[in-house]
């Protein structure tokens, strides 16, 4: 295990990438376990309406994500493309700071987390570039490292996120999501090469379509993903609720 592990940060930008996957996860999850807590109360909006909120900006996300992915395939520069939509995130976290009016905090969160959306596939899609330039051939070994990295951000997120709300207030969760996602920005900017070998002529990319519900390969993980994150979600939403409204917590007892 270690001579693979060193094998694998061997891998140039490879250690970089582990990094920002690491950031990102808990950027993610710095502030989503108390955002209810902040739409109810804050906002005086309802549980209801709270939930058309996320359902909303992430139907965005996935849609923009679509499109850029799929021309990201073939030839546009993915570095560009994350650090602009890790810069649109930023811009959408800073929206809790500005924006105390629901309504326009809604159009304009819809607006920037859908920019923001393709911005964690396509930190995938540059880590599988980076791995297949390699002499690295354990592919599945380092999707799985960079997803381990991910996780621990995703766990560490929403201890720090208590720390900072207990000591600033909501303020506090909000500006550390926006410095971790400028921190990201920053590191590959600053770090990290684009892949100028990339083709950038689409007659020269072949992109093989298929239709999901004919590929059951492919259908039923998709499917299982989904229950996965509606299970999750769902908990991380009512659990916040259920811990401040029924059973008399505060926030710093929701993680």
């Amino acid at each position: 295990m270690f001579k693979r592990l060193t094998a694998l940060f061997s891998i140039p930008s490879y250690g970089l990438l582990f990094l920002c996957m690491l950031l990102q996860g808990m950027g993610i999850s710095l502030s989503s376990p108390f955002l209810s807590i902040y739409f109810t109360k804050r906002l005086g909006v309802s549980v209801g309406m709270f939930g058309i909120f996320p359902a909303a900006t992430l139907i965005a996300g996935i849609w923009i994500s679509t499109l850029i992915g799929r021309r990201s395939d073939l030839g546009l520069n993915r570095k560009s493309i994350y650090l602009v939509s890790t810069l649109c995130t930023a811009l959408a976290y800073s929206g809790y700071l500005l924006i105390d009016d629901f309504t326009i905090l809604f159009i304009y969160m819809i607006v920037f987390t859908a920019l923001g959306a393709p911005g964690m596939p396509q930190l995938f899609a540059i880590s599988r570039e980076v791995v297949n330039k390699s002499n690295f051939t354990d592919h599945a070994f380092a999707n799985s490292t960079l997803r381990s990295a991910f996780s621990l951000g995703f766990i560490t997120g929403p201890l720090i996120g208590t720390l900072l709300i207990a000591a600033v207030g909501f303020k506090g969760i909000f500006t550390g999501t926006i410095g971790v996602f400028l921190l990201v920005a920053l590191l590959i900017f600053l770090f990290h090469k684009s892949n100028t070998e990339l083709k950038s002529n689409n007659a020269e990319v072949k992109v093989k379509s298929f239709r999901l519900v004919q590929n059951r390969n492919i259908l039923l993980p998709f499917l299982i993903l989904i229950l996965m994150y509606v299970a999750h979600w769902t908990s991380s939403i009512n659990t916040a609720l259920f811990i401040t409204n029924n059973l008399g917590g505060t926030t710093s007892d929701v993680v």
